[in-house]
């Protein structure tokens, strides 16, 4: 391959790029490996052997128009779901999605009849800006958080109990990663999803996953898809910003046309003349005559 034709701005946090690297079946032994670098931090979680994709969509047409999907949906061989989720812009109501796409995984999954027993469920969220100031993790040093189960506040003491311990939140803040906080494997999985491009290429699968990254990178199709998502989220982010000056420009018109009103019936109650009203007001002849009625 020659690397000249490789794209190095096309990124692996990229939503595409992580789905055809991570989310696919021929290379879900690099989504398993990455797992269990990340699992082996903590006891509680479990030994990945094997896994099952559970998006339907994986490896299909990719929808642009996406609304609302998880990003990677699996279950391991434990009968455990994950769902992994890529956010690479500032997200003020990460925690409360995060809440809300385990409870869709819960509902999905959930038997039942006479006994509801809900499946165990791991949420990993990798982001990759600094949380904004109103996420709870914002001033935790920490690059990777875990919450081990949902909790609400405590009727009689108004502590925080434990609701459930079959849900597991993981958030992976790669703007907070230095390196030699974690285990070898998993610091190196993380400088490659950052686009460091500095890891142990020695592991054969994380060799694998980047070898796969810089075919996509020089991969005119995927190009295109990149592109096409990247103009997409400019054009939404573009519009979005066209609604919100329009809807503050109505508000302002609207507290002008109050305050003229205001100020014609004012002028009214002191029975000064109704041209002179409309031309010290703004209001038509038309509109201070129905005010009149």
């Amino acid at each position: 391959m020659d690397m000249g034709d490789i794209n190095f701005n096309i990124k692996p946090t990229n939503d595409y790029i992580f789905k055809q690297i991570f989310g696919i079946e021929e290379y879900k032994d690099v989504l398993i490996d990455f797992l269990n670098a990340l699992f082996k931090e903590y006891d509680f979680l479990p030994e990945v052997n094997d896994l099952e994709y559970k998006n339907s969509e994986i490896g299909k047409k990719y929808d642009i128009e996406k609304q609302g999907r998880l990003d990677i949906k699996a279950k391991i061989d434990d009968g455990t779901f994950i769902d992994i989720e890529v956010q690479t812009k500032d997200c003020y109501d990460l925690i409360d999605r995060g809440i809300c796409y385990c409870s869709r995984l819960i509902s999905e999954n959930t038997k039942r009849g006479g006994d509801y027993r809900e499946p165990k469920i791991i949420s990993i969220w990798i982001i990759k800006n600094k949380p904004l100031k109103d996420n709870p993790h914002f001033y935790r040093q920490n690059p990777i958080e875990v919450d081990q189960h949902f909790t609400a506040p405590g009727v009689i003491d108004k502590d925080f109990v434990k609701t459930t311990d079959k849900v597991t939140m993981i958030y992976i803040y790669l703007s907070k990663f230095k390196e030699g906080l974690y285990n070898e494997d998993i610091d190196n999985w993380i400088k490659f999803l950052d686009n460091q491009g500095v890891f142990n290429i020695k592991d054969k699968k994380l060799k694998k996953a980047n070898d796969r990254l810089n075919y996509l990178r020089s991969d005119k199709k995927t190009i295109s898809i990149v592109d096409a998502v990247e103009e997409k989220e400019m054009d939404d982010e573009i519009n979005k910003r066209r609604e919100m000056e329009e809807l503050t420009k109505k508000v302002l018109e609207e507290g002008l046309k109050k305050s003229k009103v205001e100020i014609a019936k004012n002028m009214l109650k002191e029975r000064l003349d109704v041209n002179l009203i409309s031309k010290l007001s703004g209001l038509s002849i038309e509109e201070i005559e129905e005010l009149k009625k």
